[in-house]
């Protein structure tokens, strides 16, 4: 055989099957399937323990994480005795885990019987799909569960909206605090870590807001729904140490939100103020919007466990504070402070700036923030003297001034903005990189960028927070394009929220999938080995995106050198596969591999495997295509007819 030009196609595709870990996070399940069980039992078959095992770790590592364990069955047979198996294939799990540790008031069964298939009821494989029992975490104050029937996460009570420095959240389901992030979701038992000169915000949904100071531990009990009946109730937010800024919305009356301190349990409805401790672990509680109702707690074997002292509740009005000591009931609430009055300066000003007021109290907080908010701070000092200097960068800022009295409490504070002239605004970089950005167009749906920015930063994609730069300032993450035209906005922002923006216009533009072509090519004849020849060709190609291909083609042909014949005519098919390295937007390398079967006169049919490269140049109507192929001649007839063993092809093709 004197000629081939097609390419077989050779893929080889793996797949590795793992066996589920255990993650019972929002949105998440843990199946144990149909063989779990001896068939019409709920007795646990022992080839099953390893998997109870994994089950029984986790929960043991994440004493906060309930759980519900759901029984589910096909619809064969009697619906009733269906329901019942269901529920005692859920008991046999929970009797399991009891009898390994776990304690049973974290575990709730359920039986669901038939009522939610996850498969067709008509085939036996699908009869067994839906016979399983499915493990979902649950919130551990109302016992709601994580995990809504269509497999996505419920609703959080809030999330983070506000970060400055180092702030650390830890979820009931994890084992570890993490780095928090901006919009991180925050969901029953949270719990979020302070550092030094570090603050945070956690918006609920009705907007209320809880401003956490430096060095603080709260608990996010929960406050979307009413609990389950527990025999100590929980508070909705715990404050184990450090300083909480309650700001509620105005809507927000009943039921009132419960804080909790070590010494007290504080009701606000409608409120807002300052709660937190002095130096000896007496809690302070100052309300400047609404009222509160407060009550000391008798201190109990944990922070949850402690219960309200008899004594009846103390009602702290707007602009009064008191203070509760451990296993002692609330001090008689006195008025707070008046806050202070700035003297200077006037805005707007030139640095260095001196701040002057006239104190009212034994001392004055200043802090000074980009936003009226003040959830983020570029300056704070407490102070006994009456002024201080500072130098801040170019811009407005709002400066907030309260008096603090001899006991702790907090007044009203004065709230002012300033504009700052004089010196340049710091300026946070921003880089990003992609292809489909330098283009503005793109030909999947989904596209990776790379870039730089400042270490830590948060990266907002159209307004959701979706990574984080590393150590060095580096970021990557993934765009979806959802529509023909596409506006990506970019915005970084580090921990004192200084923002860096970048837009992009990317329009998707899907390749197109079938595409037929014509071509030739030729064979030229460097040595014995060698036939020669040149061949005509045309075929269909199935591209499934930019980087695969495979392709069917016919050919026709004459060869020259066989002995016996001066010309043969040749008539092929093939099949092959190629793959593509984008460079730009008009020119991919590409990498190939065929097989041909061929025929010619008289000599009969062969096959030949071959390998080969070259270039596709895309444009918009027609796209060209110039290759080079290695070819294998098979079969030893064929050779001694042919007078050769292999063929090299050179060429090109016209898509369209």
């Amino acid at each position: 055989m004197k000629w081939l030009s097609t390419i077989c196609l050779v893929a080889v595709f793996s797949s590795a099957v793992r066996a589920q870990e255990v993650d019972l996070s929002p949105g998440k399940k843990f199946v144990f399937k149909d063989a779990t069980f001896k068939r019409g039992s709920a007795a646990i078959d022992p080839a099953s323990y390893p998997r109870f095992e994994k089950l029984l770790a986790y929960l043991a590592a994440r004493p906060d994480l309930d759980i519900e364990i759901g029984g589910h069955a096909d619809n064969q047979g009697n619906p009733k005795i269906n329901l019942a198996l269901s529920k005692a294939r859920a008991d046999a799990v929970k009797a399991f885990l009891v009898q390994r540790g776990i304690a049973a008031d974290r575990l709730f069964t359920k039986g669901y019987g038939d009522t939610q298939p996850i498969a067709d009821n008509s085939t036996d494989d699908g009869r067994s799909q839906n016979r399983r029992i499915e493990v979902v975490g649950l919130s551990p104050r109302t016992e709601r569960s994580l995990t809504t029937q269509t497999n996505t996460p419920i609703s959080p009570d809030g999330t983070i909206t506000a970060i400055q420095r180092d702030v650390r959240a830890r979820a009931p389901w994890e084992t570890a605090w993490s780095k928090a992030i901006l919009s991180q979701p925050v969901y029953e038992y949270h719990k979020i870590n302070t550092a030094a000169a570090s603050r945070s915000t956690v918006t609920f949904l009705d907007r209320s807001a809880l401003q956490i100071g430096e060095n603080a531990l709260v608990v996010i009990y929960g406050v979307t729904e009413e609990p389950q009946q527990r025999p100590t109730p929980t508070p909705q937010v715990g404050l184990l140490s450090g300083d909480l800024y309650v700001k509620l919305a105005a809507a927000r009356q009943q039921p009132p939100l419960s804080v909790r301190t070590r010494a007290a349990e504080i009701a606000l409805a409608n409120s807002s103020g300052k709660i937190g401790s002095d130096a000896k672990g007496r809690s302070l509680v100052s309300i400047h919007r609404g009222g509160a109702s407060v009550r000391g707690l008798k201190t109990g074997a944990s922070f949850e466990e402690a219960t309200p002292l008899p004594n009846a509740p103390v009602a702290v009005p707007e602009n009064f504070g008191t203070r509760i000591a451990e296993n002692t009931p609330p001090e008689q609430p006195r008025p707070l402070p008046n806050p202070p009055e700035l003297v200077a300066p006037i805005s707007p000003v030139e640095n260095p700036i001196q701040f002057r007021w006239r104190a009212t109290a034994a001392q004055t907080r200043l802090d000074i923030s980009p936003t009226d908010e003040f959830d983020t701070l570029v300056f704070t000092t407490t102070n006994v003297a009456e002024s201080t200097t500072a130098s801040l960068n170019a811009g407005r800022y709002f400066l907030k001034l309260t008096s603090i009295d001899s006991i702790g409490l907090e007044s009203i504070p004065l709230v002012l903005p300033i504009d700052v002239i004089g010196r340049s605004p710091r300026r946070l970089r921003l880089t990003l990189r992609a292809p489909e950005l330098e283009r503005g167009v793109a030909t999947n749906s989904v596209i990776v960028i790379n870039g730089e920015t400042e270490p830590g930063a948060t990266i907002f994609v159209n307004g959701d927070s979706i990574a984080r730069a590393d150590n060095n300032g580096a970021v990557r993450f993934s765009v979806a394009l959802t529509s023909r035209f596409n506006d990506i906005n970019v915005v970084a922002k580090d921990d004192d929220n200084i923002p860096a923006r970048q837009s992009f216009s990317v329009d998707l533009v899907m390749p197109r999938r079938w595409i037929g072509f014509l071509g030739m090519s030729v064979s030229p004849s460097p040595s014995a080995l060698y036939g020669n020849g040149v061949a005509f060709r045309g075929g269909v190609e199935y591209r499934p995106n930019s980087v695969f291909s495979v392709d069917a083609e016919a050919l026709a042909g004459r060869l020259s050198g066989i002995g016996f014949t001066p010309d043969a005519v040749l008539l092929g098919a093939g099949v092959g596969a190629s793959v593509y390295a984008e460079l730009t937007s008009w020119a991919a390398p590409f990498a190939e591999v065929r097989a041909a079967a061929a025929t010619y006169q008289g000599i009969g049919v062969a096959v030949s495997p071959a390998l080969g490269g070259g270039v596709r140049f895309n444009a918009d109507a027609v796209g060209f295509l110039v290759f080079a192929r290695y070819n294998f001649l098979l079969g030893n007839s064929f050779q001694e007819q042919l007078g050769a063993t292999r063929i090299l092809d050179f060429g090109f093709k016209i898509a369209f």
